[in-house]
């Protein structure tokens, strides 16, 4: 027969490995998983605003504002929840550190969910028809490239090469 002060000590070790145990798996989860950086968007869900515009232009506005203050093109994933080839993606593909260091270093990133009240907009002004679709931006919202459906990640980060290119050429010229 245990002791009452012998039974918390048992009890003590036992909570404090438990809770050493918790803290190893999420550190190990943590830090196996991407770190990929997506901005969010400012939404309030379709509100009007006081001057009478719909949200979805201003949080599209947010967006090239933030590009031309931030010096970067614009990389936006939409997709919707119910999407696999989406989620696919998200899983497999923005997991890889070498894909999200790349988008990360030369891209503002957005995920959009197409069926959103803000994002619906945003999708509706590039005409997306299908998820995903993958659309890279200037900040002045000009469309530099395109990738529909799933994407693996050399494809993707082929992609991204692409249009960083495109906008790094544009802004040259204007530099000039």
């Amino acid at each position: 027969m245990l002791d009452v002060d012998e039974h918390k000590r048992i009890v003590v070790k036992i909570q404090y490995y438990l809770l050493t145990a918790v803290l190893l798996i999420s550190f190990c989860f943590f830090s196996c998983t991407s770190s990929f950086k997506w901005q969010s968007l400012n939404q309030s869900y379709g509100r009007v605003l006081d001057d009478g515009k719909e949200n979805d232009q201003q949080v599209y506005n947010d967006l090239l504002r933030k590009s031309r203050v931030y010096g970067k093109p614009i990389f936006i994933d939409f997709f919707i929840k119910s999407c696999r080839p989406c989620k696919m993606m998200d899983r497999e593909v923005y997991t890889q550190k070498s894909v999200s260091r790349y988008l990360n270093e030369n891209f503002l990133c957005y995920k959009i969910d197409g069926e959103d009240f803000d994002g619906m907009g945003i999708a509706q002004r590039y005409n997306v028809k299908g998820y995903p679709t993958m659309i890279y931006i200037d900040s002045d919202g000009k469309e530099l490239s395109r990738l529909e459906g799933y994407a693996d990640a050399d494809r993707l980060t082929s992609s991204a090469r692409s249009a960083l290119m495109r906008y790094q050429q544009q802004t040259a010229c204007l530099v000039d």
